[in-house]
């Protein structure tokens, strides 16, 4: 168990040493890339199409703040989802020479994109800070939204990491499913706002409950609901076995196929 532990965080130093080597701002990009997209949205949404978050309120500084929640649980679900059928496919010739849990490159993605999506949150808090906006108790509760996510993330790495092997198209529509995720996601505006018809449809994204639950943590003061939030952990963990279970099954005839 030790040594799974040691072979993970050697990986997680190894491809964040690798991600930033060589460019002269290094890790800061880490900070700045989601601040440039940032930048980019609101001057968009709220500068050219005048888009408020609320109906009567037509703050800037509210609409960016709750855009930016909304981007770090898609950002992390899309880097999840763009990386994992890559995970085993570019480590294949360690995995031939070696014995090598293949398992643990699944959990070493999740693990960069919460250590990214951490940034971000740090990121996000002093902007709340610069726009004078009260930080509540509540935010606090985001540990207890980002876990269930989390492990939700890593059943999903699983199953794609382990089904790329043998369908490798997979990799090539990855990108475009997160980018459909990103619109059918209450990223750029609450769920309320939509067609009554289509607020169930919303609500069955996997993305819906941590960003709403997130928004209101840390914005409007309001502690997550527990009900809402045990249900969305069973719903992980089943996903979170049923990968596993998956990628145990599969990994067998690896070696046929790299």
């Amino acid at each position: 168990m030790l040594a799974r532990v040691n072979l993970i965080v050697e990986l997680v130093r190894r491809d964040m040493t690798r991600m930033f080597q060589g460019s002269f701002l290094g890790f800061g990009w880490a900070v700045l890339t989601p601040v440039l997209m940032l930048t980019l949205y609101s001057l968009v949404f709220v500068g050219v199409f005048r888009v408020s978050w609320r109906a009567d309120d037509a703050s800037g500084p509210l609409f960016a703040v709750m855009l930016y929640v909304g981007l770090i649980i898609h950002g992390a679900f899309a880097e999840c989802v763009v990386r994992s059928p890559n995970a085993v496919l570019d480590e294949a010739a360690v995995l031939r020479k070696i014995a090598f849990p293949p398992e643990v490159l699944s959990i070493v993605i999740v693990i960069e994109v919460l250590i990214q999506a951490v940034i971000n949150l740090v990121v996000l808090l002093l902007m709340m800070v610069g726009f004078e906006f009260d930080v509540p108790w509540s935010a606090l509760a985001i540990p207890m939204i980002l876990i269930p996510f989390v492990v939700l993330l890593t059943g999903l790495s699983w199953m794609l990491a382990a089904i790329a092997v043998f369908f490798r198209d997979l990799r090539h529509v990855t990108g475009a499913i997160a980018t459909a995720f990103l619109f059918l996601s209450p990223v750029f505006f609450p769920v309320e706002r939509l067609p009554v018809m289509v607020q169930p449809f919303i609500r069955l994204n996997p993305l819906t409950i941590p960003i709403e639950q997130a928004r209101l943590a840390l914005i409007e003061g309001v502690w997550p609901d527990l009900g809402v939030l045990g249900l969305y952990s069973v719903v992980a963990s089943v996903i979170a076995v049923s990968g596993y279970v998956t990628f145990s099954k599969l990994s067998r005839g690896f070696a046929d196929v790299l």
